[in-house]
């Protein structure tokens, strides 16, 4: 593999920069959108609302209309619809709704043949700004590798597994070994990144790494003290959002907000108040 700097999470004055500069005032939000599937959990849905409405954006929810009776606050809930075509039959008003998102995330419980996957392709089609894939909806490309085609932009945030079904799906050529080392990991990221024309961030609970295709010659890495060895995608994936939201050009400083994105998380895992109450104190001190 060529040569490859690798830039960690120590630069504790890049961040203050990175969130002195983030925009006070909520005129100035922007819309995440999230797309629900029926059997997503309620706590993990609160959660990244939370974090997005702590960063001072907002958040759109598509969600199947099973989510309402568990209390998921959508602005749109997805009912059936009787052609297989059109899977919703307000599939218009769910992808209206996503594309006044600056970003959406597409990876909570998408179920490979359903509903919601006909749905996500015609979404994604449709779509020209960039999608968050997340280890859940990986799956999509087993059936549907042509979705990837003439798209760039994008964030991939996976776990390594997902990130190896992935290359696999899609016929990228890799040479990975488990446990072979911190640098054959990131030819697996940078691979991808390049393949996609992407960013690919993989998230394990212990350690982010992160590959551009804006400039692959560098890669993030933070590594995370998890004691409580919590699924940590979902919570990342919000936060490095939200700092993407706050500028119009993210590729200038991508890594630069990966790894901000990262500080946060493991600030905020180490408060004592809790997740939010120390995410919330980080990005205000």
């Amino acid at each position: 593999m060529e040569d490859v700097t690798l830039i960690r999470d120590e630069n504790e004055s890049l961040y203050q920069k990175i969130l002195f500069e983030r925009p006070i005032s909520r005129l100035q939000a922007r819309k995440i959108g999230l797309l629900a599937g029926k059997h997503a959990r309620l706590k993990k849905i609160n959660d990244i609302h939370q974090i997005i409405q702590a960063m001072n954006h907002e958040t759109i929810i598509v969600a199947e209309a099973e989510l309402q009776t568990v209390g998921v606050p959508a602005e749109v809930y997805l009912h059936a619809g009787r052609k297989i075509s059109d899977p919703f039959s307000n599939s218009d008003e769910a992808i209206l709704a996503l594309s006044e998102c600056s970003y959406a995330v597409v990876g909570m419980d998408i179920e490979i043949g359903s509903r919601l996957q006909i749905f996500l392709e015609k979404c994604i089609v449709s779509r020209k700004a960039p999608v968050v894939f997340t280890s859940e909806s990986i799956g999509l490309f087993k059936t549907s590798p042509q979705l990837v085609k003439s798209r760039a932009g994008d964030l991939y945030v996976c776990s390594t597994k997902s990130l190896i079904e992935l290359a696999n799906y899609l016929h990228v050529p890799i040479s990975f070994k488990p446990n072979a080392g911190i640098y054959n990991k990131i030819g697996l990221l940078k691979e991808l990144a390049k393949h996609l024309q992407a960013h690919i961030i993989c998230v394990e609970s212990y350690q982010i790494l992160a590959c551009s295709y804006s400039d692959t010659s560098k890669a993030a890495i933070v590594n995370i003290n998890n004691p409580g060895h919590l699924t940590l995608d979902y919570l990342y994936t919000a936060l490095l959002l939200g700092l993407l939201c706050d500028t119009a050009n993210t590729n200038q400083d991508i890594m630069a907000r990966i790894l901000t994105a990262g500080y946060l998380l493991r600030k905020s895992l180490a408060s004592e108040n809790g997740f939010i109450s120390g995410l919330k104190s980080t990005i205000t001190q």
